[in-house]
């Protein structure tokens, strides 16, 4: 059996210890797929506290995260905050920059504004904020993995309620992912507009 590694407060801790007071954890989702946003997640923990299954959301059931999320919209000691970057922005300025517009917003999103973040994953942009990245930050982070449930959560919904309008690509369940049912669908019905256009085996599907 592999061991989980579960995330601490040991980097919030050493920058509340250096004076900082609002530290924001920040993760993504939906980096890969073939339709629907990418989605980036945002937490402030005001005060240290236990909150059950909080580690990498992809290591958790669908149920799960959606018990930690449901817990965290209760708890006056957490803000947390999403923000979409939708298709259209996608496609038209690709997805780095995209995630990189979408951290941006959702820094907006809290007040007071956090005084330093905490990003999942490798360098990415110089934000407005003082900021440290984490790779594989979901794992060592409280912060940032409240933030990937938080995203994945949101973004999960949106796509359940999006296979109500294209129920042939079956997004309740891939996500929006490149799953063989997935590319099967768009392969007989072709992409819709919730599908990212500028992503290549969409693309080769619009020319063919």
């Amino acid at each position: 059996m592999v061991a989980v590694i579960l995330p601490t407060f040991a980097l919030e801790r050493d920058l509340t210890e250096m004076g900082f007071k609002r530290i924001l954890g920040i993760d993504e989702v939906g980096m890969g797929s073939f339709a629907g946003p990418l989605t980036c997640g945002g937490v402030i923990y005001n005060r240290e506290m236990s909150i059950k299954n909080v580690r990498d959301s992809k290591t958790l059931s669908e149920k799960q995260r959606e018990e930690v999320y449901e817990k965290v919209s209760t708890l006056s000691s957490i803000e947390y905050a999403t923000m979409h970057a939708p298709v259209e922005e996608i496609d038209s300025f690709g997805i780095r920059t995209a995630l990189i517009n979408a951290v941006e917003r959702l820094i907006d999103c809290f007040s007071p504004p956090p005084d330093y973040i905490l990003v999942d994953g490798k360098y990415l942009a110089p934000f407005k904020v003082q900021t440290q990245f984490v790779p594989k930050g979901d794992r060592y982070s409280m912060s940032i993995a409240l933030a990937s449930i938080v995203a994945k959560v949101t973004r999960d919904r949106l796509l359940r309620e999006k296979h109500n309008h294209y129920p042939q690509y079956n997004f309740k369940s891939n996500k929006g992912y490149g799953s063989k049912e997935h590319q099967k669908a768009l392969t007989a019905y072709g992409p819709t507009p919730f599908h990212r256009k500028s992503y290549a085996p969409i693309a080769r599907l619009i020319q063919k």
